[in-house]
């Protein structure tokens, strides 16, 4: 082999490079492609107001309307005087304890909880209606705490506190509203 011989391009060298060339392209084509429809197909069910009609948007603002008609609404003290900003409150107890074991501890916790709201009866039936996931979600709560934490007053209210807040949260989700506004203790043992 000659020295011209080594300076000559391999056989075949522009062709592959150009064939590479191809494949590239090709692969970028088909990534593009697949990426246009998978945008087409999700963004709109991900993101339906950015794509819906104008008029949709008007449904969409009477059928919000009629959600909030069909929310609690709180109760009045004074049914004369609805704009005095003081409202009735109703109240509920749930019939059996919560027994739980505290954290850290060989100690069980045994509390009676009732709930107050200021918003009509359809909270307090809600509460009734969706108290399986309650109780369930107030017995976790329960079961995070730790003796020395409840034992004192301030970690009680702070539990009082949480339990109104998971109260709540259940009703939202199941419910689409929560109501509650306060939770007491109607017996409280530690043991």
């Amino acid at each position: 082999m000659s020295e011209d011989d080594a300076k000559l391009p391999k056989k075949g060298g522009l062709l592959k490079s150009i064939g590479k060339i191809l494949i590239l392209v090709v692969i970028i084509i088909v990534l593009v492609a697949i990426g246009s429809v998978a945008g087409g197909y999700f963004l709109p069910r991900y993101m339906p107001a950015i794509f819906a009609p104008a008029t949709a948007n008007n449904n969409n603002k009477a059928s919000a309307s009629k959600v909030d008609e069909n929310l609690p609404k709180k109760v009045p003290l004074d049914e004369k005087d609805a704009s005095s900003g003081q409202f009735k409150a109703s109240y509920f107890a749930f019939d059996k304890p919560f027994i739980s074991n505290v954290q850290n501890s060989g100690n069980l916790v045994q509390i009676g909880i009732g709930i107050s709201t200021y918003y009509d009866d359809r909270v307090i039936n809600n509460v009734k209606k969706d108290e399986l996931p309650i109780r369930s979600a107030i017995l976790m709560t329960i079961s995070n705490q730790d003796n020395q934490t409840i034992s004192t007053e301030a970690g009680k209210k702070q539990l009082q506190n949480q339990i109104k807040d998971v109260i709540n949260n259940v009703l939202k989700d199941k419910e689409g509203f929560g109501g509650v506004d306060s939770v007491y203790f109607t017996s409280f043992l530690i043991q």
